[in-house]
């Protein structure tokens, strides 16, 4: 059984994906382009990562391809996270 991923990863993901989209709800990224705003370290538990996220609500995946999206309840929470002031 793998283990789930910790709060800071999915948070991580979350804003590198909120980055790369800009806020945007219609916008979506492939998996390379997130990898390229995250630390090295947290690329073997992406995809499930990933996974995680799609569960709670916060991404979709487009289609059946590999590129992902924020949700309204993503972007909320991304915003939340990302831009504590």
């Amino acid at each position: 059984m793998t283990p789930k991923p910790k709060e800071y990863e999915l948070e991580a993901v979350l804003c590198a994906l909120y980055a790369k989209c800009n806020g945007s709800i219609h916008c979506h990224v492939p998996l390379e382009a997130i990898k390229t705003k995250l630390r090295r370290e947290l690329w073997p538990t992406l995809r499930r990562t990933l996974r995680e996220l799609e569960k709670r609500g916060f991404i979709y995946r487009k289609g059946g391809t590999k590129s992902y999206g924020l949700t309204r309840e993503g972007v909320r929470r991304a915003h939340e996270i990302c831009f504590i002031e």
